[in-house]
Order: structure tokens, then C-alpha cells, then sequence
């Protein structure tokens, strides 16, 4: 099965406006700090740190644990959540594990995309700026579309 894994950040409302289309140089911007070291890590990460914010972590539990009350494939054990998603005959389809620290969230799924796509709903419901990256498949995008502002 392949395996993803996800690195979450809520980015500052003004980035996430001015990287609109440009999201694939915050991708850069991350996976640099991911091969980085010594110094330029440092450097790097002062500029995560100035484009990204503090995740409110209550707020996301409370978004995942009211859906935990309608959906009982996710689960809460030891401060990490766990969705698994089964086939009728009991193999397992997709599953998910999620950790949530003070700036950056980490996903870790494999199988289908269903077992992601339920925490990652629940992320969405809380903030507009939710920003998923995945170094090792190259892929990154919003949680949460973000609607380009017309000005006149």
C-alpha cells in the first residue's frame, strides 16, 4: 500500500492571501527546511515561523472529537487519533494517524484516501489557512479552498 505523509500548517491569513496560485513555493520553503542543516535550517525555520501560527489545538480537538460522536472509526488513544476504515469482510481499506503539536500537525495514512479525508474534513472546519504538504509524493495543498478577494 502506498503510504502518505502529511505535514499540516495553519499559515498567517496575509500568506495565505499573497501565496495564493503560489503554493509551490511554500512547498519549496518546506522541503528545503526538511534537507536543510546547521544554519540554514535555523534560517529556515525563523521563516516558517514567520509565515505560519500557532495551531489552536483545542479547537481542533473539539472539531475531531464532536465528529468522533457520529463516526466510530476514529478512535483517541494516548494523544494521537486514528482512523480506520474496513472492508465488509474485515481487511482494512484505508487508515490515518494524526498528531497535533504547537505549529505543525503530521499525518500519516495508507490504503484509499477515505480515512484522511475524514480528519482532514474535521481540520477544515476550524480554520480557513490549513495548508497539507507531503514531501515524499510532492503533493501540497489546501484544506480549505481559499477565495481570491476582488478588488475594484
Amino acid at each position: 500500500m502506498l503510504v502518505r505523509h502529511y505535514q499540516i500548517y495553519l499559515l498567517k491569513d496575509q500568506y495565505a492571501s499573497d501565496y495564493l496560485g503560489k503554493e509551490h513555493l511554500l512547498y519549496i520553503l518546506f522541503k528545503d527546511f526538511s534537507s536543510s542543516a546547521g544554519k540554514s535550517s535555523w534560517i529556515i525555520g525563523r521563516q516558517i515561523l514567520f509565515v505560519t501560527k500557532r495551531l489552536p489545538i483545542t479547537a481542533l480537538k473539539q472539531y475531531i472529537n464532536q465528529e468522533m460522536k457520529y463516526n466510530p472509526s476514529i478512535r483517541y488513544i494516548n494523544g494521537v487519533y486514528y482512523v480506520i476504515q474496513k472492508e465488509k469482510n474485515g481487511d482494512i481499506k484505508s487508515s490515518a494517524k494524526l498528531h497535533i503539536h504547537n505549529r505543525v500537525m503530521s499525518m500519516t495514512s495508507e490504503g484509499n484516501y477515505e480515512a484522511e479525508t475524514i480528519l482532514f474534513e474535521c481540520i477544515r472546519k476550524c480554520a480557513n489557512c490549513f495548508l497539507a504538504v507531503d514531501l515524499k509524493n510532492e503533493r501540497y495543498g489546501w484544506l480549505k479552498p481559499i477565495k481570491e478577494r476582488k478588488l475594484i
